[in-house]
């Protein structure tokens, strides 16, 4: 039996300015289930559209080359719209193929993700197991009753089948079949690293130990399951020898859950002697480091650290079920510094109980931490989220795909909101957004430091350069109106 794996094209701007600085994502939960497919003897393929810049035409081609039996796509919320798409144009031409959807979004909305008459299964939560049985159940012609974590329609109805318990050791299923996929697309963080250093991320574990309002991550994995270290650097060494891989990221949720984790990791990349042949990055919560972890991990590598910081109000932190202090984010911001690391920055606006004063807040708390990039973003209820839900209950929620994009918030001029708070207008809070980032980046201090660090890579300084100026233009157009 032949299965193909889409990881489909999402984001805004296909074309144009944004298409040539946006990154690649290399698609590792795809690889995980493709792994574990290949040992089971399925002949499996990966199309990564999003990374390759495929188009439809592009994808069609390869699907009619190696016609699979199975279809299956890994899809976030702003990705359905394509993946619905190629899923019609694949029934158009192959009514046979069974087409199969997975990740976040399917899970979270399995009903409404059937009930678009282009999908035939939906596996819910982590895809491997469910997935294998699935495909085994297909090709040996039995039934589907007893595949826990799957929904699927049955005489014009639709089942969901029990879920499927997580697994709790992540080291069963094998590394990730990254042979499938053309890694030349995946690069590390170029501010950060010398070059175009070839990338390709690393799990340490599933799960992540915050119940944040805004994050649908646990509805998939919603406790903490640690792998091995020792199997998580041969992985890691494995990549390097056989990709020439220099640069991983820890695609964790968060990392490290203890300090006892951080300093074992160290010293295992250490004794390998990769300490000398790769750079690393990672996100981590602001009450999970500390100075002198922070040092050790950098002698392990470590170049950047990633912090959600999310708001500059306490009040809007704690309803937003973070369970962060402010000075936790200042202690975590002057370790970094202190360890020589650089740093990036996440920011959240229109949070639950945000108003113009918490959002403008915000904007200063960014200022005075001053990471090497801060990220500004409008709040967005992603399907899964409890804020999504809470929403949805209170009918205050619109649901065109194309209101899920953060990107689109940044540089659209519509006005399109899937929600605001009902303090503020969605034009307020995109006046904010780019206000914020006019105020983070346009400071003098900002502007030398970023020239002299190299923070942004000079290949991308010219479209970067554009879309900034766009942003600048479109923040006094909305002042001038709003006045």
């Amino acid at each position: 039996m032949k299965i193909l794996l889409i990881s489909p094209d999402w984001g805004f701007h296909r074309k144009g300015l944004y298409s040539r600085i946006r990154p690649s994502v290399p698609p590792i939960g795809l690889a995980y289930i493709a792994a574990y497919l290949r040992d089971r003897n399925f002949d499996v393929h990966i199309i990564d559209q999003y990374s390759s810049r495929l188009s439809d035409a592009g994808v069609m081609k390869s699907v009619g080359a190696f016609k699979p039996d199975v279809v299956g796509f890994s899809c976030i919320t702003v990705a359905m719209e394509k993946a619905e798409t190629l899923s019609a144009l694949i029934k158009k031409n192959n009514p046979q193929v069974k087409i199969v959807m997975g990740n976040i979004h399917p899970t979270a909305l399995p009903e409404e993700t059937l009930d678009s008459g282009l999908v035939d299964f939906v596996v819910r939560g982590e895809g491997e197991i469910t997935m294998y049985e699935l495909a085994q159940a297909l090709r040996d012609g039995s039934t589907f009753e007893k595949i826990e974590g799957l929904s699927y329609i049955k005489d014009g109805e639709i089942r969901h089948n029990p879920d499927r318990p997580l697994v709790k050791d992540p080291d069963i299923f094998p590394q990730p079949a990254w042979d499938l996929l053309d890694i030349s697309y995946y690069h590390g963080v170029e501010s950060f690293f010398e070059g175009r250093d070839q990338m390709l991320p690393v799990i340490i574990s599933r799960g992540c130990p915050s119940k944040c309002v805004f994050c649908a991550y646990s509805t998939v994995f919603p406790f903490i399951r640690r792998r091995n270290i020792a199997k998580v650097v041969d992985e890691i060494e494995h990549n390097y020898l056989k990709y020439g891989v220099t640069c991983v990221g820890i695609s964790d949720s968060c990392f490290p859950m203890t300090l006892k984790d951080g300093e074992e990791f160290a010293d295992e990349l250490i004794r390998r002697g990769l300490d000398k042949k790769i750079k690393w990055y990672f996100e981590a919560r602001v009450d999970m480091v500390n100075t002198k972890l922070l040092k050790k991990l950098k002698t392990a590598g470590l170049v950047s650290v990633f912090y959600g910081f999310e708001s500059g109000n306490q009040e809007v932190l704690n309803k937003s079920g973070k369970n962060i202090l402010l000075k936790d984010a200042e202690a975590a911001m002057k370790a970094t510094k202190a360890a020589g690391l650089k740093s990036s920055g996440f920011f959240m606006l229109g949070l639950p109980g945000d108003n113009l004063k918490t959002c403008l807040e915000t904007i200063r708390f960014a200022k005075k931490l001053d990471p090497d990039v801060a990220v500004f973003q409008i709040t967005i209820p992603y399907p899964g989220t409890e804020l999504f839900y809470s929403l949805e209950n209170h009918k205050k929620l619109r649901r065109e795909y194309q209101l899920f994009s953060a990107w689109r918030k940044l540089v659209s001029q519509e006005s399109g909101s899937s929600y605001h708070p009902e303090t503020m207008t969605a034009k307020e809070l995109q006046m904010l957004l780019r206000r914020a980032f006019m105020e983070f980046y346009l400071r003098p201090i900002k502007v030398w430091n970023n020239i002299i660090k190299g923070v942004f890579p000079l290949r991308y300084l010219p479209a970067g350069f554009i879309i900034f100026l766009g942003l600048v233009f479109q923040g006094i157009k909305s002042s001038i109106r709003a006045e």
